[in-house]
């Protein structure tokens, strides 16, 4: 170790930085260099997906496409039921730090509201073949689904009500009104926050 070594790949994980910082510290030692390869999403999955465990079991994850998309399962199903969206596994396998919009606004958000049809159930977050949509607990006997609108924290800019959700459209994503049709406001930019003097 007083040598030097080169650590290529690890720590992936917090538990293996909180070992390797206990380590080093009995060792007394250190890190000298780190060397940050900034790379992008699609190639972080593509790496991620190759050294791939199910946190339930320890065995490996595999890709799996079902009717709602790609997500990862165990391969030691049916042993092991261990089944997600890839999305979350790589939240998983990042430590948890890593969250986009929607899943960050999904977790803080879990009130979504009494069912506007039968007034009993609560609206719950789903996700489904076109994306996350809310529907009333109560399925089946009540079968109200509703739009998931991601809010960005932003004020209509033309209507003053209304909250600026994102959109998609031909594969692209934009942001318009939560009170689509009565304000008809969208824009492909992403609209900030107007400060006040």
């Amino acid at each position: 170790l007083h040598q030097g070594i080169i650590l290529d790949g690890f720590p992936r994980r917090l538990s293996q930085i909180k070992w390797l910082d206990n380590f080093l510290a009995g060792e007394k030692s250190q890190i000298d260099k780190l060397i940050l390869l900034n790379i992008s999403e699609k190639e972080t999955v593509r790496r991620l997906s190759a050294r791939r465990v199910c946190p339930k079991c320890g065995r490996n994850l595999i890709f799996k496409l079902g009717k709602y998309g790609k997500f990862m399962s165990c391969s030691d199903y049916p042993k092991c039921e261990f089944a997600k969206p890839v999305e979350e596994v790589i939240t998983t396998l990042l430590g948890g730090s890593e969250e986009n919009d929607s899943t960050r606004q999904a977790n803080q958000e879990t009130d979504f509201g009494v069912c506007e049809v039968c007034n009993e159930g609560k609206y719950i977050l789903k996700q489904g073949r076109f994306g996350k949509f809310l529907a009333c607990s109560r399925y089946p006997e009540c079968k109200s689904t509703k739009p998931y609108l991601m809010k960005i924290g932003v004020n209509c800019p033309e209507c003053k009500q209304g909250d600026i959700v994102v959109k998609k459209a031909k594969g692209r994503t934009f942001y318009g009104c939560s009170r689509y049709p009565e304000c008809k406001f969208s824009s492909w930019k992403k609209p900030v926050t107007e400060k006040t003097t």
